[in-house]
């Protein structure tokens, strides 16, 4: 029997980064996910430890910053602290080298290329304008198969809001949550808003809230829990497409394309805030289709 390559999937970045990442590894079929190590930064470990992959084999590669590493935010972090976290998970990396793996980034820019040093590195696939297609793309070309998504409506009758984005702007706003709510009743749903200790408050009306915990793990068992999820274009997005519900997202900009699950943007699951006609169209359609 021919021998596989190695592979070191590195993901250093956001927690909707990770998220993605280890769906993409959840695809792949048991035999071919043994030839792949997920390498995750240390700001990762409470997501890591939530979403449980299959399969997977992991180790943390201990950065002494905490969350994303400064160098892939050097607008807001500056050049001193960028180059400070470069230099700090280059060498944190070197601990856990490994000569034989071929290494795998989501993205091959200047910033991999120096975490690499040389050893054999690839990006993923760009065939299509979006992060999970990308991956799905890229395991084809490695392994020839992946296995198909499975999407489908949790128990109960109640559609999670998930209003708050890593940034305030994309806090969808609460004039768009009240009219997706009164839709979800419309259809014999319960609209709930979920948020979380610490977050803005969101001054809608129509829907229940509650107030829960901080906690990835807590996270994921109400979305499990949950009929379908409405979400901004955050990490709530991808945690519940991560444990197969249906999502609908709303978003401030269109470059949100690239980030759409499969199921969200194959049947046009989403709108923008600015076009809050067609987007509330597209979320009666998503209702309907539940």
């Amino acid at each position: 029997m021919m021998q596989l390559s190695k592979y070191d999937l590195i993901c250093l970045k956001s927690f909707g980064d990770l998220t993605i990442a280890a769906r993409a590894l959840n695809m792949l079929y048991e035999e071919d996910a043994r030839n792949i190590t997920l390498s995750i930064g240390s700001h990762h470990s409470d997501l890591y430890g939530a979403l449980r992959p299959d399969f997977i084999a992991s180790r943390v590669i201990a950065l002494k910053y905490p969350g994303v590493p400064a160098f892939y935010d050097i607008k807001d972090a500056g050049m001193l602290k960028a180059f400070s976290s470069l230099l700090d998970a280059f060498q944190a990396r070197r601990r856990h080298k490994d000569e034989d793996c071929t290494l795998i980034f989501d993205a091959l820019s200047w910033r991999e290329k120096l975490l690499t040093r040389g050893q054999q590195a690839i990006g993923l696939s760009n065939s299509e304008n979006n992060i999970y297609q990308n991956y799905r793309s890229t395991f084809l070309n490695l392994f020839g198969r992946v296995r198909d998504d499975v999407v489908s409506p949790g128990p109960g009758k109640t559609i999670l809001i998930l209003p708050h984005g890593r940034k305030s702007f994309r806090n969808i706003p609460p004039e768009l949550i009240d009219c997706m709510a009164k839709k979800c009743i419309a259809k014999g749903f319960e609209p709930l808003v979920y948020a979380l200790k610490g977050d803005s408050p969101i001054p809608c009306t129509v829907p229940q809230t509650i107030i829960a915990e901080r906690s990835f793990s807590a996270l994921r068992e109400v979305i499990e829990q949950s009929h379908a999820v409405v979400s901004s274009d955050s990490l709530g997005a991808h945690l519940a497409t991560y444990v197969g519900r249906p999502v609908f997202i709303s978003s401030p900009y269109d470059k949100t394309r690239y980030w759409l699950p499969p199921n969200t943007a194959s049947n046009e699951y989403w709108g923008l805030f600015s076009e809050s006609m067609k987007m509330i169209g597209a979320f009666d359609r998503f209702l309907t289709d539940l």
